[in-house]
């Protein structure tokens, strides 16, 4: 049985940075408090995180727009890889249509000259 932690305050630090630093997108439209942040722990997964829109009927239940979910394998990653995936994850948001988008080939190219190609863990 999974465990769940909400808002972990160093993943929503960490998306706090992610989004100040961004020079090239439009992050700085993305208002974290929009941000449920989960960490799940104990739940399978090949991904290190997801992110989805909150849509009807969970959004009875909360202010929060956006879910973004971390998972167990995300901890095995460095501090640079793990803003990797915030930033990849954050990409997906479209505040402007108020959906999820997919990535295009320039997101990709700027992460990798940004950060590189290597996905070593701790």
């Amino acid at each position: 049985m999974a465990d769940y932690e909400l808002n972990n305050p160093e993943i929503v630090q960490m998306i706090k940075d992610v989004i100040e630093e961004d020079n090239k997108f439009d992050l700085k439209m993305i208002d974290v408090p929009d941000i449920q942040v989960v960490r799940a722990f104990g739940k399978s997964s090949n991904s290190y995180a997801d992110v989805r829109k909150i849509g009807h009927p969970a959004s009875l239940f909360t202010n929060k727009r956006w879910l973004i979910t971390f998972y167990d394998i995300f901890e095995d990653l460095t501090p640079d890889k793990q803003k990797i995936v915030v930033l990849h994850e954050l990409l997906h948001i479209d505040i402007e249509h108020d959906k999820l988008k997919k990535h295009d080939v320039e997101d990709f190219k700027y992460i990798l000259e940004k950060y590189g190609v290597s996905w070593e863990t701790k």
